[in-house]
């Protein structure tokens, strides 16, 4: 499956945001290399806040996940809380990405649930 990262850090001291990011980065290449997916985009924003929606890596990813012939089929996180912070906003993404057949995968979250059934 193709597969674009997303990451996000609201730290403002470099070293902490240039820190975090990599290790968002590092985190999901693994995940899709073991997992047999192609990263095929990155989309990151510095020092914004989950709850500012007008963030620029935001605002393009969801744009090209709308694209006809969207070049991904998953926006993959670490955790969700990169991407939102409201359950009504991510229900809302969440709907309009459906409809363009790409899905969020939530690595911690999916770990949670794998652990949680067995």
């Amino acid at each position: 499956m193709n597969v674009a990262i997303y990451a996000r850090v609201a730290a403002t001291l470099q070293n902490e945001t240039d820190e975090n990011l990599n290790a968002q980065i590092q985190e999901i290449e693994t995940w899709a290399k073991e997992n047999g997916h192609v990263i095929v985009n990155q989309y990151l924003d510095l020092g914004t806040s989950a709850l500012d929606y007008d963030r620029p890596g935001f605002q393009q990813l969801i744009k090209d996940a709308q694209l006809q012939s969207h070049p991904f089929d998953a926006i993959v996180v670490t955790v969700i809380s990169r991407l939102f912070r409201e359950l009504a906003v991510y229900a809302f993404y969440q709907r309009r990405l459906d409809h363009f057949k790409v899905t969020i995968i939530s690595i911690a979250d999916m770990a949670k649930l794998r652990e949680s059934l067995t």
